[in-house]
């Protein structure tokens, strides 16, 4: 399947996890959506951009993530967790079915992730959820 334009938020404070997602995703060609580095940025975005994926950290900045992927659940917009908790069963409720990358990232999990989130018949396209661009410009790296 051909990645090109998926919009993907990535959600992650540190620095060169990030840089390493953008370095994957962006050859196979998806746009970055962020990285956001804060939930209050992370939440906008969940809320306001057109996304095809989002590829979340847990505890971002020591705040867990549940608001944005709550919003993102919302919109019907698929996701995964990376985290280094996946092993300690932090997700329950609402999101314990929800895939869990654990750090450091393999590059071919992300990948099967991707294509089972994109392949699925009712998510051809999250994008038809979305709501409306905010008028503020996306942070890049």
């Amino acid at each position: 399947m051909a990645f090109e334009g998926r919009r993907v938020l990535v959600v992650e404070d540190e620095f060169l996890v990030a840089l390493t997602m953008i370095d994957f995703l962006e050859p196979l060609g998806c746009e970055v959506v962020g990285p956001a580095a804060s939930l209050p940025v992370a939440l906008e975005l969940a809320r306001s951009e057109p996304l095809d994926a989002a590829v979340l950290d847990m505890n971002i900045a020591g705040a867990m993530i549940w608001p944005v992927a709550r919003a993102l659940r919302r919109r019907r917009v698929p996701f995964v967790f990376l985290s280094a908790y996946c092993d300690l069963e932090v997700v329950s409720g609402p999101f314990a079915a929800t895939p869990c990358l654990e750090k450091p990232l393999e590059q071919s999990r992300l990948l099967r992730h991707l294509h089972a989130m994109w392949d699925a018949p009712q998510r051809s396209s999250a994008r038809l959820q979305s709501a409306p661009p905010s008028s503020a410009p996306s942070p890049r790296r």
